[in-house]
């Protein structure tokens, strides 16, 4: 089953996609860390950042001041479902992030704004599979069952659900993710019926 699907969602401008990354160094202080080393028992958990600090792993920037009003000023011009605007997060990618499923997300709409994106998922017995956790020390139980390289400037939606691990070698990645995990069900769900919900831009 794929893992990933194209979405016909609109492109953003250069200047739109400037915005969007200096907005998320205007909020460094409000960034959240997701470390690529899990704790004890292999869960994940979020945790402020230390800013003096570049570690591997997700930074995210999920709740700023202004936040809804950022994204209603900017995207005016795309007919943009105010209501579900604060669903945006600007995510950073630091290095290569190990097999994983996605803490407080089953699945995305995704759109890489900069950076390199090779995207591998894997499955596994499914006695063994378990939400929200890091899977780096066992590579040994997963078997490859894609790969795929996301293209710039383009909207997918993402089975955030499934493990899988990011390959980013040559530069920092930076992304826009928005939540859809409370809309369906399952990722066929969403892929179903993603097209004419209006959820995120009214028109698509």
């Amino acid at each position: 089953m794929a893992n990933i699907f194209k979405l016909n969602w609109p492109t953003f401008t250069n200047e739109e996609h400037r915005a969007i990354i200096q907005c998320y160094y205007d909020n460094l202080n409000h960034v959240e860390y997701l470390n690529v080393i899990p704790n004890t028992d292999g869960s994940l958990t979020h945790e402020k950042l230390n800013l003096n600090t570049r570690l591997n792993g997700f930074h995210h920037l999920i709740n700023w001041p202004n936040q809804e009003r950022f994204w209603q000023n900017l995207l005016k011009n795309y007919n943009l479902n105010e209501e579900n605007a604060i669903l945006f997060t600007i995510q950073k990618m630091v290095h290569v992030i190990p097999p994983h499923s996605d803490i407080g997300r089953l699945w995305s709409a995704y759109y890489l704004l900069q950076g390199q994106a090779q995207t591998f998922f894997y499955d596994i017995d499914p006695a063994l599979f378990v939400r929200e956790k890091s899977y780096h020390d066992d590579w040994d139980k997963l078997v490859l069952s894609e790969k795929v390289t996301l293209d710039l400037h383009t909207w997918y939606l993402f089975n955030n659900k499934s493990i899988h691990a990011v390959i980013n070698p040559h530069a920092d990645r930076m992304s826009l993710s928005v939540n859809l995990s409370n809309f369906f069900n399952t990722f066929d769900e969403a892929i179903e019926n993603i097209y004419n919900s209006g959820l995120i831009f009214k028109d698509y």
